[in-house]
């Protein structure tokens, strides 16, 4: 395996902080444009209640993004990762941020 050089090290650590960064800009909103907020109680479309935990991917491309949930205890599930529209929500950048 070749080693990276170090400039390269350090334009792949910038690119992923800049990625991780762009990500915490993004938040759901409902249908009506009401925020949801880490710990909020949402509806997925078969009715089920989760608990909202955070954006894990940012809308890219074609992709609409990414969020995990929680049972309403707090517990986790099990491949918890969801499209925003399971729940009916958008995603919706930050500016200020």
């Amino acid at each position: 395996m070749r080693r990276m050089s170090k400039a390269a090290y350090e334009a792949q650590a910038a690119a992923i902080q800049a990625w991780h960064d762009e990500r915490k800009r993004w938040y759901p909103v409902t249908k009506d444009g009401t925020p949801v907020k880490p710990g909020d109680i949402i509806t997925s479309f078969r009715g089920e209640a989760y608990q909202f935990d955070l954006v894990t991917a940012h809308p890219e491309g074609n992709s609409q993004g990414k969020i995990t949930v929680r049972r309403p205890n707090g517990e986790p599930v099990l491949g918890g990762e969801y499209f925003p529209h399971v729940f009916d929500l958008t995603l919706v950048r930050r500016e200020d941020a």
